[in-house]
């Protein structure tokens, strides 16, 4: 019974382990910010890796009420620009956290379900 017993706590150990580290990625994705821009610095801004837009600035020189076409297309470049780097930066972030569940698991070989 003993066997068992060590064998529950060891598990309910790696799972809170895991849960605690799936947090911590969801905490770093949350704060983590990234910049992006368009038209060489026309336009500027930063979004968290999780999309939450957090800062955004457009040189007066672009804006323009007889022409609001370019703006447009400034602002939608700057937001790829930013999107893709917050994709980048999200997954690096997430993959971090796969090797330290893997670290979590490779300690706890000894399991019979590992």
């Amino acid at each position: 019974m003993e066997d068992v017993d060590d064998l529950a706590r060891r598990t309910q150990k790696m799972k809170q382990e895991m849960q605690n580290e799936m947090r911590n990625v969801g905490r770093q994705i949350t704060n983590l910010e990234v910049d992006g821009e368009s038209g060489a610095g026309l336009v500027r801004m930063t979004l968290t890796a999780n999309g939450e837009l957090r800062a955004l600035s457009i040189d007066k020189s672009v804006i323009n009420p007889e022409d609001s076409a370019l703006l447009e297309d400034l602002i939608k470049a700057a937001y790829s620009d930013t999107w893709r780097k917050a994709e980048d930066a999200r997954l690096k972030t997430i993959g971090a956290s796969l090797r330290n569940l893997n670290q979590i698991s490779l300690s706890n070989s000894d399991l019979p379900f590992t």
